[in-house]
């Protein structure tokens, strides 16, 4: 067995070690299952996709011999595909260029197809909870069982009042979380490995980031069903604007890093932004994803760009 291998089962094991903390309520648990994708994308960014694909299975083997072919499943459709579907796409090449290829996948097409992963596992798990009262009264029904669970203590008012919020966006807000954790994980592993030279792909310049067109057409039909549609529907496909408006997340901070580039104090006001994203994380998501779609429609990257010169020369 060859060194590659040895480090791919080696990544596989962390992270499902890493699950397997969280899973099992250890101390730091919770931040250790956070970081489970990490190893898997470490390996697959550092040494290519066949090694990821192994330490994917070391880890789904690993999970279910632990914790069953449930955790085993979870942990597959969380972690382990999902990472393996980024290293691929996010190291493709054009036909034809070789070695000395100077152009790849871009990373915002990988995103959006991770968005409709996370779109699609969203809609299977929700309509699998449907109920006689439909999908909100089920996770309605599920938060409270959380709830219950996890803080006994809690008021009735207060419970009522989290649950009437967060039931109506749950599951968009479960997959947008999902999503963010794929991409951080896969930021920090491509850091890591650049700063050492073992990454295979140069780091892509995140103010630089374009989406496809396509995801335009899902977020509109999403916001067409959650208007026009009713019941289920209507529960769906707000939570699918949720889902797919993430990209847009990433395509407005984007915009945000290349309009305060000029800025002396860029630094005290990304800082700023970043720290109002803890309490106020909806709010400012809302502002910096609509920021996305007007990028998309409109393209203010490009517009700056061609009135700066002009702004200098005068």
């Amino acid at each position: 067995m060859n060194k590659a291998a040895l480090i791919a089962i080696g990544g596989g094991g962390l992270s499902a070690a890493a699950t397997m903390a969280g899973l099992f309520g250890l101390p730091g648990g919770f931040l250790l299952a956070y970081l489970a994708p990490l190893p898997l994308l470490m390996v697959g960014l550092g040494l290519g996709p066949a090694a990821v694909l192994i330490a994917a299975l070391t880890g789904v083997a690993a999970v279910g011999l632990l914790g069953g072919i449930a955790s085993a499943g979870v942990y597959g459709g969380m972690h382990a595909f999902p990472s393996w579907l980024l290293v691929r796409q996010a190291l493709t090449q054009p036909a034809g260029q070789g070695e000395t290829a100077t152009e790849w996948y871009p990373v915002g097409a990988v995103l959006c197809w991770l968005t409709v992963i996370g779109a699609a596992a969203a809609v299977t798990t929700a309509w699998s909870w449907q109920g006689a009262g439909g999908i909100e009264d089920s996770v309605k029904g599920l938060l409270e069982t959380a709830l219950s669970a996890a803080a006994p203590t809690l008021g009735d008012m207060d419970r009522e009042t989290f649950i009437s919020v967060m039931a109506p966006m749950f599951i968009g807000m479960t997959a947008t979380s999902w999503l963010l954790m794929i991409m951080l994980n896969g930021m920090l592993g491509q850091a890591f490995l650049a700063r050492r030279g073992w990454a295979i792909r140069p780091t892509p310049r995140w103010s630089e980031l374009t989406l496809p067109d396509w995801i335009s057409w899902l977020l509109a039909g999403a916001a067409a069903v959650a208007l026009f549609g009713s019941g289920d529907f209507e529960y769906l496909g707000l939570n699918l604007v949720i889902i797919f408006a993430a990209p847009f997340f990433f395509l407005g901070l984007a915009v945000i890093h290349t309009l305060v580039r000029p800025l002396p104090a860029r630094g005290f006001f990304l800082t700023a932004l970043y720290v109002a994203m803890v309490p106020f994380f909806l709010l400012v998501g809302v502002v910096v994803a609509g920021l996305g779609v007007i990028e998309q429609w409109v393209g203010i990257r490009s517009r700056v760009a061609k009135a700066g010169p002009t702004q200098r020369s005068e």
